[in-house]
């Protein structure tokens, strides 16, 4: 577009003049400058930024309008960009991210999906606060379904359920804890839930979808140890003679009061650690080699038992608690796994995985038909089917070349 172009555009865009096919243009080339004020246009009397201006664009032409207000200091959830081999859906995407209904402006062409898919997409609703609490004698309690207060006691320690998604454990009138008698519980988060948690030494533990804490109902001896699967973010409390210790099957790591998060899913191709406060040391387990990370740095153990340690993203690791998804050049199977943990859908392939790349953010409290969107605008055939008998789950996505 030349600065001719872009200047008229911009003109009737002011007028409230432009089409549909017009505000994608001028949304698309206002994506590409460069962040700061842009070079043309009266507009900029009103809107000091690019990113600003976007905004106004979509906001003035009705095509969109944010879903949940944006919060200052957290990256702005409704800007996205899909890229594959030979095309690109430009930041007129962004509405993908807030449900809205809209035109899209891209090279190629975008697969079609019937009203019965987009419909059952719509049905497949988000997780929520999901949990139950094994107690050291094996009683189980369904956390959604208990009412706020007192849960139990395991001895002098009370376990309470503080609020919506949280469980507390109260240990200040228990006295000094005996490590012979420990008593270990453990949470579990199914496929579709999440939950907070706070340990008896204060340390606070969010809990990603299909996964568990296994840990003392009070900490005693030299270190503080918890048993991990899955995904957990943890604000350790600081105790410098007695070090935290998260174990995970095939890592640990040890910390004395940071804030960090641990991804250990099975299913991923590597477990990462990512602090974002503090320090922390990680290990393979057994192994006599450790890293020792700062805060923006990842430490990724591959199957092959080595750790490397990068500059990393820490706003992408812990999306999930904050309440986004949140791809950075993210493959398809990447985005089909953690959508299977938080929808509680099943996922299947035929033929080959196509090879197209996902960078952006999306509220994890939106419908599957959502990020569906996302993946059947970027040309990826979808279908939604019931999922297989003896699966726990309702439905099954199945992805095609």
């Amino acid at each position: 577009m030349t600065k001719e172009d872009f200047t008229e555009l911009l003109a009737r865009f002011e007028q409230g003049r432009c089409t549909a096919e017009e505000q994608a243009r001028l949304a698309t080339w206002v994506d590409a400058m460069p962040e700061g004020r842009a070079p043309f246009g009266s507009a900029l009397e009103k809107t000091a930024t690019r990113t600003s201006l976007l905004v106004a664009i979509y906001t003035a032409t009705g095509l969109a309008e944010p879903a949940t207000p944006a919060v200052a200091g957290q990256p702005q959830p409704w800007r996205l960009r899909v890229r594959a081999r030979n095309w690109r859906v430009s930041a007129a995407a962004l509405l993908l991210l807030l449900g809205a209904v809209g035109t899209y402006y891209y090279h190629g062409h975008p697969s079609v999906t019937t009203p019965a898919v987009a419909q059952a997409g719509a049905g497949i609703a988000p997780g929520g606060n999901k949990a139950t609490l094994t107690l050291a004698d094996g009683t189980a309690i369904r956390l959604m379904e208990a009412p706020n207060g007192a849960l139990a006691r395991q001895g002098r320690v009370a376990i309470n359920k503080a609020g919506e998604g949280e469980v507390v454990y109260d240990a200040s009138h228990a006295g000094p804890a005996n490590a012979a008698t420990l008593e270990y519980n453990t949470i579990t988060i199914p496929r579709g839930g999440q939950y907070r948690l706070q340990l008896a030494d204060g340390t606070k533990v969010w809990l990603n979808a299909a996964s568990s804490l296994t840990y003392p109902t009070a900490f005693a001896g030299s270190e503080r140890r918890v048993v991990l699967t899955g995904e957990a973010y943890f604000e350790v409390a600081h105790n410098k003679k007695r070090p935290f210790r998260v174990q995970t099957a095939t890592q640990q790591v040890e910390v004395v009061g940071t804030h960090f998060n641990v991804n250990a899913y099975a299913d991923e191709p590597a477990v990462k650690t990512t602090l974002l406060e503090g320090a922390v040391r990680v290990a393979r387990r057994g192994a006599v080699d450790v890293q020792v990370l700062r805060p923006g740095q990842q430490a990724v153990l591959a199957a092959n038992g080595l750790i490397a340690v990068s500059e990393t993203d820490t706003e992408a690791a812990v999306a999930w608690k904050n309440g986004l998804f949140q791809f950075r050049k993210a493959d398809l199977k990447t985005v089909m796994r953690q959508m299977a943990r938080w929808y509680d859908v099943d996922v299947a392939y035929e033929g080959a995985v196509p090879d197209k790349q996902f960078s952006g953010e999306l509220y994890r409290s939106a419908n599957a038909s959502q990020v569906l969107d996302m993946l059947r605008y970027s040309n990826v055939h979808i279908s939604i089917e019931a999922a297989p008998v003896g699966s726990r789950a309702g439905k099954r996505i199945v992805i095609r070349p």
